[in-house]
């Protein structure tokens, strides 16, 4: 049975709904994939062409316009996973995009200097070909979520994501199960050193001082953090590494939901 429980950050997880794909297991949060990727927008396809450089003809260009931009620049292209036709492999997480689809995306560039997109990207599809609407509540959430971000720390960049490994937030949030807030969210800056202890935590955006007091002693007290991708490893924490941390409360339910089991 599902648990209505706090949450910390608001995320989507975008695994593959193709057979045999099997993505990163990585929660993709809306802070993380803002601090990690190069470009974060919502963006529309104008044309889709075969890729030239590719010899097996699995990937393909998708030509864009960028209709919002968060963070960065937008490119002019993107390399699709998968065919032109349509015709794509569930095992190596193809996707296909249609001329006139409207997208929400966060992406960074790969080795080749170009931005991918596959069924592990974080990406949501808004709009179909035709315009009709395909999106959810949580993408408009997500989407003013970046806008925040934009607002607040345009330039926060960093190259792996974070995780709070304790599991402690949970259960400290469900003590304000019941009270009401005038605010959906709270947003708080963590500062750490190069161990990942907490130097500082600033509020960007809070719930009331009472609130805000107590949740800062309790994350520079109670909580721990790790880095979340394998592939960086070997990348050096430095000091000064910064990290947002995101609070979202529902007042329907007056309580944090999870929107996952717990």
């Amino acid at each position: 049975m599902k648990k209505y429980a706090l949450t910390i950050l608001l995320f989507f997880c975008f695994s593959s709904i193709a057979l045999g794909c099997s993505c990163a297991d990585i929660f993709y949060t809306t802070n993380d994939e803002f601090i990690t990727s190069d470009f974060v927008g919502t963006i529309k396809i104008i044309s889709t062409e075969e890729d030239p450089d590719s010899d097996e003809r699995r990937t393909y260009i998708a030509n864009i316009k960028p209709l919002a931009v968060f963070k960065r620049e937008a490119p002019s292209e993107l390399r699709v996973s998968g065919t032109i036709n349509g015709i794509n492999w569930g095992a190596s997480c193809e996707r296909s995009v249609e001329t006139g689809e409207e997208w929400m995306v966060a992406l960074s560039k790969n080795d080749q200097n170009y931005f991918p997109l596959s069924y592990c990207s974080f990406a949501s599809k808004l709009k179909s070909s035709d315009g009709t609407n395909t999106s959810r509540s949580g993408h408009w959430q997500a989407i003013t979520h970046f806008q925040f971000l934009e607002r607040t720390v345009p330039n926060l960049h960093r190259e792996y994501m974070l995780r709070e490994s304790s599991g402690k937030i949970s259960d400290y949030l469900i003590q304000y199960d019941g009270q009401s807030f005038s605010s959906k969210s709270a947003h708080y800056l963590i500062t750490f050193d190069e161990h990942l202890n907490i130097k500082t935590v600033e509020v960007l955006k809070g719930f009331n001082s009472e609130f805000d007091n107590e949740f800062v002693t309790f994350l520079k007290q109670q909580t721990k953090w790790e880095k979340e991708n394998p592939r960086f490893e070997k990348t050096p924490v430095i000091d000064g590494t910064k990290h947002i941390v995101g609070v979202f409360y529902y007042e329907d339910e007056k309580k944090f939901l999870s929107r996952f089991e717990l």
